[in-house]
């Protein structure tokens, strides 16, 4: 389980010790070309730049100032809550089958714990996400503090959109909507795609002409396909909700299997065809 704050502390002190300059509570408010630059306007003065990486995440408006059409991915939802541990627990628990399209899951995180609903489509009946969740932690043994919930809107992938623009422009993480729509983790696309970006450009300004839609063709077959077929499996698993948990529940390696998967040791397309074989016999009443 990742501490945001250390974590995103840690990328920060890394960019800047690689020299990158951080410029904290700067928001963009658009772009005006000047020759073979941009002006980025901030609230904080203009940036001139030759090419831009948008990565401000699902609500981000940058993208929007900068040309691209509003994304298409998926709504999610996301809601947790942190709570000092007063009995240390070392078990990771998800609940499948608690809400229809989500998982509700209680994570340690060293003297913390994170308790928390995601749900993998649009909901707006948030009154009865709060009333899952208050379930959970009831079941868990753990008190729910409403007050303390935090919530967000998360952009699941949806289908390849376009991922760069002008020849100056790309988008990476949740502002590409690169979110597994299986389990809604969206930290490690964000790293592969936010690297990749990186090397984009750098090619780019070394005079790589393909670059920009070289890393977008990158992007829809090495994180859009995976997560393609993860909305296939999450379209199955909540057709069949009652039948795919306990298959899954009695399957011998079915825990180490999807905790490979999340790692990102092992692909879906590694195990699709398998996955959907062991559920049709069930389904058929053959296996």
């Amino acid at each position: 389980m990742v501490d945001r704050a250390s974590f995103d502390k840690g990328l920060i002190d890394l960019a800047a010790a690689a020299g990158a300059e951080i410029a904290q509570r700067t928001e963009v408010t658009g772009f005006t070309p000047r020759g073979d630059l941009w002006q980025v306007e901030t609230n904080r003065g203009m940036f001139p730049a030759r090419k831009v990486i948008i990565a401000d995440g699902a609500l981000g408006k940058t993208a929007a100032r900068a040309g691209f059409k509003k994304k298409y991915g998926l709504d999610g939802w996301a809601m947790a809550y942190e709570m000092p541990q007063t009995t240390p627990r070392n078990e990771m628990v998800v609940d499948l089958g608690i809400l229809p399209y989500g998982y509700t899951w209680l994570f340690p995180k060293g003297p913390s714990l994170s308790i928390g609903v995601g749900v993998a489509k649009k909901h707006d009946d948030h009154r009865k996400i709060f009333d899952t969740l208050a379930l959970f932690a009831d079941r868990q043994g753990v008190p729910f503090d409403r007050a303390q919930c935090r919530g967000q809107r998360i952009a699941l992938w949806g289908g390849n959109q376009p991922l760069t623009l002008k020849d100056s422009f790309l988008l990476a993480g949740e502002a590409a909507a690169l979110v597994d729509p299986l389990n809604a983790e969206g930290i490690r696309p964000a790293i592969k795609s936010g690297m990749a970006a990186g090397e984009a450009v750098d090619a780019a300004l070394a005079g790589d002409a393909d670059a920009f839609l070289r890393y977008q063709r990158n992007m829809w077959t090495q994180l859009g396909r995976e997560f393609a077929i993860a909305t296939r499996i999450v379209r199955f698993f909540f057709l069949f909700p009652a039948l795919s948990y306990h298959t899954a529940l009695f399957h011998p390696r079915a825990t180490s299997i999807m905790n490979e998967v999340f790692v990102g040791s092992l692909a879906y397309s590694a195990i699709t065809d398998k996955v959907f074989a062991v559920l049709r016999k069930k389904i058929l009443g053959i296996g």
